[in-house]
């Protein structure tokens, strides 16, 4: 997701899920209301003390001018959102799958290791729900098995869910320690279905040996290994029936000689540069609702109690159909009202999304046209109830069935 732009150091990242963030969600609970300026003063408005989990991070060490992340107020001033593919293919030449990877919006930027979970979580949400690269991009039917990294932190947090078996992979980065608490999460993944990778395994002495039986591949990053060690490693993993990737490969010549060591599967420039990709964004969310949706979630509210409150955002509600096509796609056609689009998605999966476009989904674009829906919307309804459809199935399906079309134009 991010390793191609930065080196990572070998102590795992703390898991709490907010700090060492991207500045751009180091703002107010909801940044469409509320100024900047506020969280800067140390107040969400007057009076109200900036919630502990929204502090900025103490800074651990300087970073120099060239690894500095763009500025969130620039990141947010696109009208674009980007995120990169690299293909990863058989010694024939045949694609089996790419790998996601996180780009900055506004600049070729590296990124911090700390800025690890913003990193996935937005190229997530950006390739998968703004720019909807597997159900309606152009890309969709050749992406195949999509490999995605994840940190500790994004490992043992709710937004793991949304990577389900039926997406692709989730890639266990080489900055995570085998506790007995990560154990247990990838064991309980994977009995669920969940696929996992171990990535830039450079060692038979690597202590994420111990998942081996919880994984489907491993993936040799061969610039970072020591060339004896290659043969060692692929032997291990094609004993414990793995398949393994050989990524970083720069020459046809490396893909044959690794190739008769037993890798399997190549990726690096030798296949392909990454593909970089350059989508329209969808507008931002309300941070209000998708906070109050977090903690119904938490509370145990049901389809319908969520849809009340997620009707109230247009932003929102095109990310939630788009979900649906995503993860419930035999259930797009069906559905009569938004309670339904939200009881056809697997429970978890919807609270991993939330939890991201917290991260991902706040910002200011295109506030207008949420306006313009919004209004659209409301000017149906008083329609309806003119010609006396008020209450009931019809008057939920029609609404319902307007606002699908409305915000098809956002």
């Amino acid at each position: 997701m991010w390793k191609d732009d930065f080196s990572r150091p070998g102590q795992p990242l703390p898991t709490s899920l907010w700090t060492g963030t991207h500045p751009s969600i180091l703002r107010p609970w909801d940044r469409r209301e509320r100024p900047t300026s506020a969280l800067r003063a140390g107040h969400l408005g007057t009076g109200t003390a900036v919630p502990v989990a929204l502090k900025a991070p103490a800074v651990q060490h300087q970073a120099t001018p060239a690894a500095r992340p763009p500025s969130a107020d620039v990141e947010h001033a696109t009208s674009h959102l980007r995120f990169a593919v690299q293909p990863i293919v058989t010694a024939q030449g045949h694609v089996t799958g790419h790998e996601l990877l996180f780009r900055w919006n506004s600049a070729d930027a590296p990124v911090h290791p700390s800025l690890g979970a913003y990193a996935t979580a937005s190229a997530l949400s950006h390739a998968l729900v703004d720019g909807q690269l597997l159900t309606v991009h152009p890309l969709a039917p050749s992406v195949g098995t999509l490999y995605v990294n994840m940190d500790e932190r994004f490992l043992l947090s709710p937004m793991a869910e949304v990577m389900t078996p039926d997406l692709g992979v989730i890639e266990l980065l080489e900055t995570i320690t085998p506790t007995d608490t990560v154990q247990k999460r990838v064991q309980a993944l994977h009995q669920r279905g969940y696929r996992f990778s171990l990535d830039d395994v450079e060692s038979t002495d690597d202590p994420r040996w111990v998942l081996a039986e919880y994984v489907e591949s491993i993936k040799i990053d061969v610039r970072a290994t020591l060339p004896d060690e290659i043969p060692r490693i692929i032997s291990l993993a094609r004993a414990a029936g793995l398949t393994v990737v050989a990524e970083k490969v720069e020459t046809p010549e490396q893909i044959e000689e690794l190739a008769a060591l037993g890798a399997q599967l190549f990726q690096g420039y030798a296949v392909q540069r990454p593909i970089v990709t350059q989508v329209p964004a969808l507008p931002g969310c309300s941070g209000r609702v998708l906070g109050v949706l977090h903690q119904m979630m938490a509370d145990g509210a049901g389809p319908e109690a969520l849809s009340m409150v997620a009707d109230t955002d247009p932003a929102l509600v095109a990310r939630l159909l788009r979900l649906q096509a995503l993860h419930a796609p035999r259930e797009v056609a069906m559905a009569q009202d938004l309670a339904q689009v939200l009881a056809s998605l697997p429970r978890p999966v919807l609270a991993g999304w939330l939890t991201q476009w917290l991260i991902a989904a706040q910002h200011v674009r295109r506030q207008d046209a949420v306006a313009r829906v919004s209004k659209q919307l409301s000017l149906y309804r008083g329609e309806l109830a003119a010609q006396g459809v008020m209450f009931g199935v019809e008057r939920r399906s029609r609404v319902f069935n307007r606002y699908r079309e409305l915000v098809q134009t956002l």
